[in-house]
Parts: structure tokens; C-alpha cells; sequence
């Protein structure tokens, strides 16, 4: 793996996954769309249903269950998922880093706008796409296509900086050893 790979990989990572926690936990967008289910219907959803999983029925009702024998808290066991967060980003960051490596050189602004850009492409089809299809409301989809745009542009920006600083084009290359590349 280049030195660019390595340390473009590892400070897109923390710049994401910091994103990622203000995002998340600081900012309300997220949560903004969203309204807690009375302690009943958690109870016979809980009751009712064979397992975690992803349900729907034919009356518009669609539901992810993921919860703990006991009921627990979930918010309240950010370990693991904090854990594979770090991984998601650390692959998507890789991916990112190969992809900006088959853009023509520019500036950390014009990288980080490209990225932002196929960002805003690729979250656009995903999210109103569960919007059209399966009734996800738009002010929660909204935010993510947001979010994750705004992802696509710090990871550009970082990498496109990165390539800068860290791997010099043929010519700078020549320029620093004196020998024809």
C-alpha cells in the first residue's frame, strides 16, 4: 500500500467517523422525523414477532427490529456499533482513496466537490429511493442524502490533500531526485 493510501486512508477515517458523531449525536436532523413508539406496541412488537429482522405489511407498515432479549437500551450500547463504524469507514475509505486516484489532480476543493457530488448521486438513488418505494419519510431521508453528501466532500477534500502533500506527481518526483521518471 502507498504512504498516500495509508495516511489518506487513516485521516479520512478519523475525519469521517468525527463527522459521523456530530452528526449523529449532536445534531437533531437525524432523529427530527422520527417518534418513539408507545411501551405497548414495543411490548407486542417484542411478543408478536420470531426475531430481529426487517418486517412489513401490505397496509404501509414497515419495521426494523433489532433488540435485546431483555428489552434493554439500546442507545446505551454504542460499543460495538462504534466499533463497526471504524471498520465501514476504514473500507469506504479505501474505496474512496483508490476512486480519487483515477481523478485527474486537482486541488483539495475540486476533489472534495467531486466527491461530494457522486455523494449526492449515489445517496439520492438510495434514499428516495426507500422514500418512493417503501414509504420512508422524506424528512428523514433528506438528512441523510444531506449527511452523507457532506461525507463524499470531507473525504475528497482530505484525500485530494493528502495527494498533494503526500504523493507528488511524475514531474515533482523528477524535480526532487534529478532522474527522468
Amino acid at each position: 500500500m502507498s504512504r498516500y493510501m495509508l495516511l489518506g486512508t487513516i485521516a479520512v477515517t478519523v475525519t469521517l467517523f468525527v463527522w459521523q458523531a456530530v452528526s449523529n449525536a449532536a445534531l437533531p436532523w437525524h432523529g427530527a422525523a422520527m417518534r418513539e413508539l408507545p411501551a405497548a406496541s414495543v411490548q407486542a412488537l417484542h411478543n408478536g414477532l420470531p426475531g430481529n429482522g426487517l418486517y412489513f405489511a401490505k397496509q404501509g407498515i414497515l419495521a426494523a427490529v433489532h433488540t435485546t432479549p431483555d428489552l434493554a437500551d439500546r442507545t446505551q450500547q454504542m460499543g460495538m456499533p462504534l466499533a463497526r463504524q471504524v471498520v465501514i469507514d476504514i473500507l469506504a475509505a479505501l474505496v474512496l482513496g483508490l476512486a480519487v486516484l483515477r481523478l485527474p489532480r486537482a486541488g483539495a476543493l475540486a476533489t472534495g466537490v467531486t466527491l461530494a457530488l457522486a455523494a449526492l448521486a449515489v445517496s439520492g438513488i438510495l434514499a428516495l429511493s426507500d422514500w418512493n418505494w417503501y414509504g420512508y419519510p422524506l424528512g428523514y431521508e433528506l438528512p441523510n442524502v444531506i449527511d452523507l453528501t457532506i461525507q463524499g466532500f470531507i473525504a475528497g477534500f482530505v484525500f485530494g490533500w493528502a495527494l498533494r502533500r503526500i504523493a507528488p506527481t511524475p514531474e515533482q518526483a523528477t524535480a526532487r531526485v534529478g532522474v527522468p521518471v
